[in-house]
């Protein structure tokens, strides 16, 4: 058992720091998103300071940025959630962990208690046969006295 929870124990560590990495990747995908669009600003800014019309491409590249940001803005929040649920399970499976381990051993003792029980009636069984045993011998002789 102790091999088990040790092997739990690494293997949530393991997605802890997995979750972490997914969290900063995250962080640093949306930090690309805040530069290409910045970029993106600062292009038609220049054209528009030229005279130029805003190109199609660029109010593309915005509403890509938008919805890349919003996703990844979401993604980060379900990680956060999710990552806060694997925690409760985690706690939950312990304790239901500690509870079986506390049955198994009331189990045991129960068990324990109900062996030593039945080895007491036995012995005493045995003892109230030797003792009927006895009486019947004690029986059959006066019988047998009474008949001479």
């Amino acid at each position: 058992m102790n091999e088990l929870t040790a092997a739990r124990t690494a293997l949530e560590a393991r997605s802890d720091r997995w979750l972490h990495v997914m969290v900063v990747v995250t962080i640093l995908v949306a930090m690309g998103v805040v530069i290409e669009v910045w970029a993106t600003i600062l292009e038609v800014r220049d054209e528009l300071r030229r005279g130029e019309e805003i190109k199609w491409h660029h109010i593309l590249t915005f509403i890509g940025a938008i919805l890349v940001a919003a996703f990844v803005g979401l993604e980060c929040i379900a990680e956060y959630k999710g990552g806060d649920i694997e925690t409760q399970l985690r706690e939950k499976n312990s304790q239901i962990e500690q509870l079986l381990r506390q049955e198994a051993g009331d189990a045991a003792d129960a068990a324990s208690n109900a062996k030593a029980s039945a080895d007491a009636a036995g012995v005493a069984s045995g003892k109230a046969k030797r003792e009927a045993d006895d009486v019947a011998k004690q029986a059959e002789q006066l019988r047998v006295d009474l008949a001479k």
